[in-house]
């Protein structure tokens, strides 16, 4: 089943998600969704079609099917999710208060201190062709 996805921008950078099933559109929000909130502040897709959606309140997973939500208890370092980029590995790299990649098993953390090039606060993350992030 094919989804066509359309994220609108308002005043403030948030997003709203609608998906296209078939003829019937949907619009996914926290009454419908595991969406922890209704502004989202980043969005990205991996080589599998699972979304990945970046909130002030954790990172959120949905494979079309089912929702799976990301959080300080099972495995992030803070729920304030500023930026998404998938490798060619289809790992997911986050920024939250540090720079973070979820292998779909287990997270790994790369603090400043650790990893110098890191930085501390960002709404952009991107990965080339040569997976160098």
């Amino acid at each position: 089943m094919k989804t066509l996805i359309i994220l609108t921008f308002s005043i403030i950078s948030s997003f709203s998600y609608y998906a296209q099933t078939d003829s019937e559109w949907v619009y996914y929000n926290t009454l419908n969704s595991s969406l922890p909130i209704n502004n989202l502040n980043c969005m990205a897709v991996d080589s599998n079609n699972t979304m990945w959606f970046g909130t002030y309140q954790g990172l959120v997973s949905f494979d079309g099917e089912t929702w799976k939500l990301y959080n300080i208890s099972n495995g992030l370092i803070s729920k304030h999710i500023t930026a998404i980029a998938v490798d060619k590995y289809n790992k997911i790299w986050i920024m939250d208060s540090v720079l973070s990649s979820y292998d779909g098993n287990k997270w790994t953390h790369y603090p400043p201190s650790t990893y110098q090039n890191a930085p501390v606060e960002t709404n952009l993350l991107a990965i080339d062709s040569h997976n160098i992030k």
